[in-house]
């Protein structure tokens, strides 16, 4: 099964920014409540430097049930005087967090009407990997947001999302013309709504880039290189 990554790390990030504890990876290290159903996002991962993995999960119960069932299973704080484990919500998602020596465990999810779905994880805070590989070109000014490095269907994907004060038509402009001059084709571009997307062909893989413009005067870009 397949999973929009661009929208998983839109949920995460948005966490990310309001939450001091968030979930970045997945790990059978953490305990999982009778009616929890996961599957892997990516298990090969790494966000901002931190290797981590993700997975999605599906719960039969009520929010009631799932907080009461980790508050039996991290009662107890890590040190004392600290609490077993810390909660919060942001975006619609309630965060349970619990940090153990090098390791942040966390449980996000939200009631669809439907059911409950969320993530759980596992992110080790204590070792940070240096990417290397494809480095995307920035307007100057942009601010990087996130970058994620992800094994998609066996091919190794990097995902960037940048923020910056140009238009959506100069940073078009910008991508375009820039790597052109770096050997990239361009196969395929439309405009929907406020968005550019482009799609493009390398020597080192495929690009996709979409830049979002909001009427804060702000554009959004989101890049998915595949190495092939």
């Amino acid at each position: 099964m397949r999973f929009n990554m661009k929208g998983i790390l839109a949920s995460i990030i948005a966490i990310v920014f309001t939450v001091p504890c968030y979930a970045l990876a997945g790990s059978e290290e953490v305990p999982l409540a009778s009616g929890m159903q996961t599957k892997w996002v990516g298990q090969d991962i790494v966000h901002n430097g931190l290797k981590m993995s993700i997975q999605k999960f599906n719960y039969s119960g009520q929010p009631e049930e799932l907080i009461g069932f980790y508050k039996s299973v991290w009662h107890a704080g890590v040190q004392p005087g600290l609490p077993g484990f810390i909660t919060g919500s942001a975006g619609g998602w309630m965060v349970l967090s619990r940090l153990e020596q090098n390791q942040l465990k966390v449980i996000q999810f939200k009631d669809t009407g439907n059911g409950i779905e969320g993530f759980v994880s596992v992110s080790d805070i204590g070792k940070v990997s240096v990417r290397e590989g494809f480095d995307l070109p920035r307007m100057s000014g942009s601010r990087l947001i996130s970058e994620t490095e992800s094994n998609d269907s066996g091919a190794k994907a990097t995902t960037f999302i940048l923020q910056n004060d140009f238009s959506m038509q100069s940073n078009e402009e910008f991508y375009r013309t820039r790597l052109a001059d770096k050997g990239w084709s361009l196969v395929h571009s439309d405009h929907v709504s406020n968005n550019a997307i482009m799609l493009m062909n390398g020597a080192r893989g495929s690009l996709e880039i979409t830049i979002s413009y909001s009427d804060r005067g702000k554009s959004t870009v989101f890049a998915n290189h595949v190495q092939r």
